[in-house]
């Protein structure tokens, strides 16, 4: 499995792989200090990635909160969701109520690949073939996003025009209702990864 860390000019970040991953994702951990991503899946298993992030990357990481998670294969998206990106500040959490909703939008995907600026790779599962070092999506890629066809049907769907709601409609409290195809997990209880190898000067002022 091959793992690109792709960036923004807003700083917005995204990991874009060559292969699902073999549970849902519920989060993305970052740990400053050493500089280094791990992926939570919904089986509480925890993939660690095997290349740290670079000084100028890891800023933007610091101050987001959530992070794309895309899926490309023979040319094509097949996943796209936004999970929480949690920082790991000395060694804690933060409370679980205050992180954000998984969601799922093609839209935002798209969006989010159109202003891609900066990246490099995060994981290689042969890290000594050079030829695995190319970008998962390419630049064309990018600019004009293929999709699966479940995919390209959600896309059409969440572009279409929605009608006003009627004013005779039955209005609903907090809670209730959609958000955007968020929910969390219920029962995950979020964990810090063990980190190998932790350099102590690997934080950044």
């Amino acid at each position: 499995m091959n793992i690109d860390l792709l960036i923004t000019g807003k700083g917005e970040p995204g990991l874009i792989c060559d292969e699902p991953f073999p549970e849902p994702v519920v989060a993305v951990m970052f740990d400053p200090r050493d500089r280094q991503l791990s992926v939570e899946l919904e089986d509480h298993q925890a993939a660690i990635l095997n290349i740290t992030v670079a000084d100028e990357l890891a800023e933007d990481l610091r101050y987001a909160d959530m992070i794309e998670i895309g899926t490309v294969m023979e040319n094509a998206v097949t996943e796209s969701i936004q999970v929480p990106l949690i920082v790991l500040e000395e060694d804690s959490l933060p409370p679980l109520d205050d992180l954000p909703f998984r969601r799922n939008s093609v839209l935002h995907f798209e969006s989010f690949a159109k202003n891609v600026v900066s990246g490099q790779p995060v994981h290689r599962s042969d890290l000594g073939n050079e030829a695995a070092l190319k970008t998962v999506m390419d630049a064309t890629q990018m600019v004009a996003p293929q999709y699966s066809p479940a995919l390209a049907h959600q896309r059409r769907l969440e572009a279409a025009p929605r009608a006003p709601a009627p004013h005779n409609a039955p209005s609903f409290g907090p809670g209730a209702g959609g958000g955007g195809g968020g929910r969390r997990v219920p029962g995950h209880t979020y964990r810090k990864t063990p980190a190998a190898n932790r350099d102590d000067n690997g934080e950044r002022d």
